[in-house]
């Protein structure tokens, strides 16, 4: 998935920007579902694959791809 800047901006996804942020580091994502935007169908495409029983995805923002991972408690 590719996220843009404008959809960190809007505070779409803390998480990831946090991971991003602080590469090689565990971030907590304190939220269930990521928030849906009217513009942007990002939130749509990372809720679906996750809601699938993916853990693991990959990421392209701020000039860089990512491969990032949630674990379930």
């Amino acid at each position: 998935m590719s996220i843009a800047d404008a959809e960190f901006t809007f505070g779409l996804f803390p998480d990831i920007e946090a991971a991003i942020e602080k590469r090689g580091t565990e971030v907590d994502k304190s939220m269930g579902s990521y928030i849906t935007h009217r513009d942007y169908r990002t939130s749509k495409g990372f809720n679906a694959h996750l809601d699938a029983g993916h853990s693991t995805f990959f990421v392209r923002a701020r000039g860089s791809c990512w491969r990032m991972s949630i674990r379930h408690p």
